[in-house]
């Protein structure tokens, strides 16, 4: 179990961390999200000792990582997987945080083959090591202790498609066999498919802490999907209607705010001839953007009530002429 509660940092005037707080349950996978600099990295350095935060607490199983009898045995940590000496093999590495923490030396073979590391790498330089398999290496050192909490920073960079595949069975396994796994990263849609929950960072503040799915129903703002022959005067048509629209890598558009009827209708004024039209539910990136506009453009406090004695109100025939108050539109 890990919790997390009113966590703050400051690093001279720049707040890193303004009161987060969130914990992660055993037997699930939590991934926290968010951009870099978001405050993902100092909320796991908190964790694992590395940084003292200046108010708040973060703990594991109730106690402060510091204060742990036997860390390795208790938390795996992934957070920098190249920080390993580099004229090492993979398997001397191991051996040294094997008998440094009272481990025994048969895990090695055991971690090794459970990350996919075969004996021939792990014989090789650590320096001769591609960035998938100092990944690799970084998660068996990790589970040399069998912690039953893991936390992973990024664990996905330097992996091929191969590797992703097989890391997201990896940290189902590990939820299924009852274990803590905290993974940060900013790849949102990678987390979207591994996740039980998601905690949502930005700003240094906690925007969202939600089951993946629930996330994405309440905060993913469904659209339309669109091609037609000419999709740039469609696009600047849709635009000009007041409609977000985002080109896609196939050619397609994306609509946001607008239904396929509208879409559909709207091009058949301007006579632009479309090739498929259907509407999309919300995905995790629309999501994450929605939560990112809404801190950015919090809604403004409620003004306190007046203490003044109220004034008569004027008579319709002379009251001003009313003026229209038009919404500001969020340009994001």
């Amino acid at each position: 179990m890990i919790e997390v509660a009113e966590l703050t940092k400051r690093y001279g005037s720049t707040v890193a961390l303004g009161g987060v707080g969130f914990s992660v349950p055993p037997g699930s996978v939590t991934g926290l999200l968010g951009p870099n600099g978001a405050g993902k990295t100092t909320i796991v350095k908190i964790l694992l000792g590395l940084v003292r935060q200046d108010t708040g607490r973060a703990l594991i199983h109730g106690e402060r990582y510091r204060d742990l009898t036997a860390p390795l045995r208790t938390v795996g940590a992934l957070l920098e997987a190249g920080c390993a000496h580099r004229g090492r093999t993979a398997r001397r590495h191991l051996r040294w945080l094997a008998r440094s923490n009272r481990i025994p030396l048969s895990r090695i073979d055991a971690v090794l083959e459970q990350v996919g590391l075969p004996d021939r790498a792990a014989r090789a330089r650590i320096s001769a090591f591609s960035l998938g398999m100092t990944q690799r290496l970084g998660l068996a050192a990790a589970l040399l202790g069998d912690p039953d909490v893991l936390v992973l920073d990024e664990p996905v960079n330097g992996l091929d498609a191969e590797g992703i595949i097989w890391l997201r069975s990896f940290l189902r396994r590990q939820a299924d066999q009852g274990r803590t796994v905290l993974v940060s990263s900013h790849l949102m849609t990678e987390v979207a498919r591994t996740a039980d929950r998601l905690v949502v960072i930005g700003g240094g503040r906690v925007l969202a802490d939600l089951p993946t799915d629930e996330l994405i129903e309440r905060y993913a703002r469904p659209g339309v999907r669109v091609t037609a022959r000419d999709p740039a005067r469609l696009a600047a048509v849709l635009r000009g209607a007041g409609w977000e629209v985002r080109p896609l890598p196939d050619g397609a558009l994306s609509v946001t705010g607008a239904t396929a009827g509208q879409v559909g209708d709207l091009a058949g004024r301007h006579r632009i001839v479309l090739e498929s039209l259907g509407g999309t539910s919300g995905s995790l990136e629309d999501a994450y953007l929605d939560l990112v506009a809404r801190a950015d453009n919090p809604p403004p406090p409620a003004s306190p009530p007046s203490s003044a004695p109220a004034t008569p109100r004027p008579s319709t025939a002379t009251l001003p002429p009313s003026s229209a108050v038009t919404p500001r539109k969020d340009s994001r």
